[in-house]
């Protein structure tokens, strides 16, 4: 992939894949961050994180440290690809340094937004537990998990309407309007594992108090994402 531009008002990390590789390609004047830099911008969408946390030192460096200098560049606006799983207990090593990173923006941005975003699915998410469920492949999570979906392009809608034109402030559950079971989702002999992951209940009533049109259930965010891959 070629990156549009080099320079732009928009700076955005974690673009090689997933969820930061779609906003750098459908927000305007965006450009990628590599990593651990903080280059000028008047917005910064850190959607970059290292979830490899069997050498902790390491994760604390590529995430918290890098954390630090993006509060110390004071952007214009910071946004956060944060997690639900904060709200899940216990917490995970994973979720405890989203929420420290959160609480650093929240503390020292002047204009910080922090997305607690669900499972994303869009063209660039890596494979995952429902790529293997759709194509009937392998999971570690088991058929009666609660699953909470969200698209990419919802996201990116979200950002450029209410972030890059707009003032949304704080912390949101960018959540569905209700979860589904992974057995329903599974279209042909999947071989699930003993992991029960349960989204547990989220409340987007923040998110669609700025946004209406983002009530959806988790089952059809699926419907509209197989849909498009057709």
């Amino acid at each position: 992939m070629s990156f549009r531009k080099t320079m732009g008002k928009v700076c955005i990390s974690g673009t090689s894949s997933g969820l930061g590789r779609y906003l750098l390609e459908n927000v305007e004047d965006a450009f990628p961050c590599p990593r651990g830099e903080v280059p000028e911008a008047s917005i910064f969408v850190h959607a970059a994180f290292d979830k490899d946390f069997s050498n902790y030192a390491r994760a604390i460096k590529n995430n918290v440290n890098w954390a630090i200098k993006i509060a110390d560049r004071a952007y214009e606006k910071v946004v956060f690809i944060s997690t639900i799983d904060i709200l899940r207990q216990p917490q995970s090593s994973y979720a405890i340094t989203k929420l420290l990173i959160e609480d650093l923006f929240s503390q020292t941005c002047k204009h910080s937004l922090s997305l607690r975003c669900s499972a994303m699915l869009g063209d660039y998410m890596r494979d995952n537990h429902f790529t293997e469920i759709i194509k009937g492949g392998v999971t570690t999570l088991s058929r009666d998990s609660m699953m909470n979906y969200i698209l990419h392009k919802d996201i990116a809608k979200f950002i450029k309407e209410c972030v890059v034109d707009g003032d949304a402030p704080g912390i949101l559950n960018f959540v569905s309007s209700e979860n589904v079971l992974l057995d329903d989702l599974a279209k042909q002999d999947v071989r699930f594992g003993d992991y029960k992951y349960d989204s547990g209940k989220l409340d987007n009533r923040k998110l669609l108090n700025l946004f209406p049109e983002f009530d959806k259930t988790s089952l059809q965010v699926v419907q509209e994402f197989t849909g498009e891959l057709k």
